[in-house]
């Protein structure tokens, strides 16, 4: 039962999930950032600015 588990993200469907769950996770963490610089600078931000912070923010810290 446990190799079954591990088989998942080899396959291209394990695969289509990850991508998925990524995403997902990359919007719901860039919503605090939105809803923060909305009381900041106040309505001069959007949320494709968030998103952007959110994904140079990551490669900023991983390199």
């Amino acid at each position: 039962m446990g190799t079954q588990s591990v088989a998942i993200t080899s396959t291209k469907m394990g695969f289509v999930n990850i991508i998925i769950a990524l995403v997902v996770l990359w919007i719901v963490t860039s919503v605090p950032l939105y809803l923060t610089s909305k009381v900041i600078i106040q309505n001069r931000f959007r949320f494709w600015y968030a998103i952007g912070g959110t994904f140079i923010g990551t490669i900023v810290f991983f390199c």
